[in-house]
């Protein structure tokens, strides 16, 4: 009888603890997703025609911890001795120029929005959802079988955008899963 109720206690504390480690796991999550962005500007090369080449813009959009990741990763970093800064995005339908702009989980039914308006400006779209390449995002995040955090890249968004990826970069990437 005693050992019936132990394991229920394990089974009990177990179930408690599942929702706390998904938690700190989706907390990790957005610092590893805000070094990924900082990298995927390190290894980017934009076209000469792209705007404002001097400060290195990152455009958040969706509530999502990833803006205040990578706000403090942008505080002691430069790319190629360029500046680098972060701004919360309000509206899809009127985004201004930045080089990488990634959609938060919460925004991505925006996406085809976000890519209208964009039209033909160099802008890496990066999405927190998995498989928003498919709709005409550049990179989108997902976590693989191994729990880690993978990227997939989309040629023809990348293209389209006239934004080279560093072969090493590339590399990294995974095929559909």
């Amino acid at each position: 009888m005693q050992a019936i109720m132990k394991k229920q206690l394990i089974i009990a504390i177990a179930l408690c603890l599942l929702p706390l480690s998904s938690l700190l796991a989706q907390a990790v999550n957005y610092k590893a997703q805000s070094v990924f962005l900082f990298n995927f500007a390190r290894y980017a090369e934009w076209p000469a025609s792209a705007p404002d080449n001097e400060v290195i813009r990152f455009g958040i959009m969706g509530k999502t911890e990833v803006f205040k990741e990578l706000d403090e990763v942008l505080k002691v970093k430069t790319i190629n001795g360029k500046k680098c800064q972060v701004e919360k995005i309000t509206n899809a339908a009127s985004v201004g120029y930045y080089h990488i702009i990634f959609v938060a989980d919460n925004e991505s039914s925006k996406l085809l929005d976000l890519l209208k308006a964009l039209g033909d400006k160099p802008t890496l779209v990066v999405t927190e959802r998995d498989n928003l390449i498919r709709k005409g995002a550049a990179i989108s995040f997902f976590i693989a079988d191994d729990q880690k955090l993978h990227f997939q890249l989309n040629d023809d968004a990348l293209s389209k955008a006239k934004i080279q990826l560093a072969n090493s970069l590339k590399s990294l990437a995974l095929a559909d899963h």
